[in-house]
């Protein structure tokens, strides 16, 4: 019997890998970069409870939490120290114990495909109103194999207001569905270019520049006339 569905069409077999560009945004708008950072775990943010009427199964609640994460590297910028609650009081001296501080942070994910192989689009993790804990920390004695200290912390979140969706932290850019120059603008903002520095904005204004964006490809006919088609890669 014939169908119509189809698997494994060549270019649609794409897979993701690798984690890079992390950077850090604290709140008086710097914006640092994290070199270092090994990997990055997401942790499940949706729990699903049943419900039971007369010993049988008949609904499942699915409830979702804020997002939250550990984070791992081999090395750390000094803001990070600060952030996780550590205060500079004079040059290279810290006092720990502190507050920690709030946060915003960024990173990149790959995206590969059976055509274009590895890398051959990203993934571009916002995230907002974060908490950072360290984790414990292991110094050993150096024997014959030594090995270098790997940090690790906890990320937890308290998710902002996001106009009529319901409050998250963690946005998620798809750079082979977005039209070019709205990626150039937000790359603009979470990177700079060069000659200006990164501007990043709060959650409200990031949607808010995503949704004013007309997502609409405009073709002069060269005839008085245009055509105008939904933006769709």
């Amino acid at each position: 019997m014939p169908i119509t569905l189809e698997w494994g069409k060549v270019g649609e077999r794409t897979y993701e890998q690798g984690v890079d560009r992390v950077v850090v945004y604290l709140d008086d708008g710097t914006a640092v970069p994290w070199s270092g950072v090994v990997s990055i775990t997401e942790s499940k943010n949706v729990n699903a409870s049943a419900v039971y009427f007369d010993g049988n199964k008949v609904n499942s609640i699915v409830e979702t939490n804020s997002y939250s994460a550990s984070i791992s590297a081999i090395t750390y910028p000094d803001e990070v120290s600060i952030l996780e609650g550590n205060e500079r009081i004079n040059h290279g001296i810290y006092l720990t114990n502190q507050y920690a501080r709030p946060f915003s942070m960024s990173y990149r994910t790959g995206v590969g495909d059976d055509i274009n192989g590895m890398f051959s689009n990203y993934k571009i993790h916002i995230l907002f109103g974060l908490m950072l804990t360290p984790a414990n920390k292991d110094y050993v004695s150096i024997n014959n194999e030594p090995s270098v200290m790997t940090f690790e912390w906890d990320i937890s979140s308290i998710p902002p207001e996001v106009g009529n969706y319901r409050p998250t932290s963690h946005i998620t850019l798809d750079e082979n569905q977005m039209p070019e120059a709205l990626k150039d603008a937000i790359y603009l903002s979470l990177y700079g270019d060069g000659t200006n520095p990164p501007e990043f904005s709060t959650v409200e204004d990031l949607i808010d520049q995503i949704l004013a964006y007309s997502f609409w490809n405009i073709v002069d006919n060269n005839d008085g006339t245009f055509d105008a088609t939904p933006f769709n890669t």
